[in-house]
């Protein structure tokens, strides 16, 4: 995927974490986000079912997230985003 705007920091990259599910799996990748991985990599593409969400952190270079711990059930998010702090040119959608 082609992100102009978007700047990796110096230092050693971990492939999985910018391009997953394409690359060899981590250890310490919990059962959860290997099934999830395993059932719904399509083509190198990752398909969210109904009722899931894909939790990504904001440092996604650096970030223990639904890679590594599977979908989060919709029932378990009860709140709207209520600040971006630090964010650079985005602004949350309400």
């Amino acid at each position: 995927m082609d992100e102009p705007d978007r700047r990796q920091r110096a230092g050693p990259r971990v492939p999985y974490l910018g391009n997953s599910p394409n690359e060899a799996l981590l250890p310490g990748i919990g059962k959860l986000a290997i099934e999830m991985l395993r059932a719904h990599a399509v083509k190198g593409e990752l398909v969210v079912p109904p009722g899931l969400s894909l939790g990504l952190g904001d440092n996604r270079d650096n970030s223990a997230d639904s890679r590594f711990w599977g979908f989060v059930p919709r029932a378990n998010i009860y709140r709207k985003l209520a600040l971006v702090w630090w964010s650079f040119g985005i602004t949350p959608k309400t």
